[in-house]
Formats: structure tokens, sequence, C-alpha cells
């Protein structure tokens, strides 16, 4: 199933999540949420996910990641690269990422069903 979601450009559509939250994502400097802030991304924002941590006592995935984000400017070669930890969703349950290949089936007319 690796081979289905591998792009020819070497992005793999598994890691790339978008941001969904009203409120958009704070990225900070380590996994710790009292770390320094270095960037915010708003709403819409799509990220690739370098890094995702298992709990030791639980064995549960943590609701931290690593990101990184490229900003491409339109007319201009150059971009801008950020990265940071981020929460999939908040200690509440308020989700702030969701998984890109996720929500191309669920938003769509079709939804998983649709013909290719």
């Amino acid at each position: 199933t690796h081979a289905l979601h591998s792009e020819p450009n070497g992005l793999d559509l598994s890691k790339l999540y978008r941001v969904v939250g009203d409120k958009g994502c704070q990225l900070r400097s380590t996994e710790s949420i009292d770390s320094a802030p270095v960037a915010f991304l708003p709403r819409g924002s799509i990220v690739e996910v370098l890094q995702s941590r298992i709990t030791p006592d639980l064995g549960l995935l943590s609701r931290r990641v690593l990101v990184r984000h490229v900003v491409s400017k339109q007319r201009s070669p150059s971009s801008r690269l950020t990265q940071g930890w981020a929460s999939v969703q908040s200690w509440q349950g308020y989700v702030i990422l969701s998984p890109l290949a996720s929500l191309c089936y669920t938003n769509t007319r079709w939804g998983a069903t649709r013909p290719v």
C-alpha cells in the first residue's frame, strides 16, 4: 500500500496533513507544549509529518508531531522552510491537523467510492 501513497516527486501522501483547526496551528521549538513558539500556520496550510513518538509508559501515540511546512512564493524561485512541533489535536479532542489523504475522500461528492 506504500506505493499507492508515494508520488513521483518523492512526497508520501500518508505523511501530509492539513491544518483544519479554526484557530490555525502553533509550531514550537521542542515537543514540550511550553517551549518557545517558532511559527503560526493558518488554517488550510499543508504540513509534512517528519516524526511522531510513542509514549514509552503506555505505548500510545503522542499527540505531538514534528512537522515541516514549505512556503513557496508564486513569483519567486525561493521558498521558506519552517519546522517545529505541533499538536494533532488538543487535550480536549479538538482536531488541529487532519491527514490530507482522508480529507480528499471525505470532502467530495463521491466520497471513497468515486470511480477513477
